[in-house]
């Protein structure tokens, strides 16, 4: 832990944080499990393909890499791209769909656009 010295002066002082107290905020820094895969999926969202990709999932049952290619006007390579690290993210999943592979929104992926429509409204959505 660093040295506090510059703090020795300032016990009586509202801003003085003890040792003690510094150690609890420290272990409610750290990142367990869940509370990591909750920002590998937020990271994912803030790409604006990726955001589109899981907004238009979950208008759908499920859709291929070439409409959604179609619908985004983007190069097939860049979805394939977005979807890959979506699916790594649990975002999305995936099915084979004869020679083509689809993909859904997956149940992590609803409760991610469910918290954005808490925090702004679905309606703003609903354009």
């Amino acid at each position: 832990m660093n040295k506090r010295s510059y703090n020795s002066g300032h016990r009586d002082h509202p801003h003085f944080v003890t040792s003690g107290e510094m150690k609890n905020l420290r272990k409610l820094t750290m990142l367990h499990a869940r509370e990591k895969d909750f920002l590998a999926v937020i990271r994912n969202l803030c790409d604006q393909t990726k955001f589109k990709i899981s907004m238009i999932l979950s208008r759908v049952e499920e859709m291929s890499v070439a409409d959604l290619s179609h619908v985004l006007d983007v190069p097939q390579t860049t979805v394939s791209h977005a979807l890959s690290d979506l699916k790594n993210a649990g975002v999305v999943d995936s099915c084979r769909c004869g020679k083509f592979v689809c993909y859904s929104l997956s149940d992590k992926g609803e409760k991610m656009l469910r918290l954005r429509d808490a925090g702004t409204g679905p309606e703003e959505h609903d354009r």
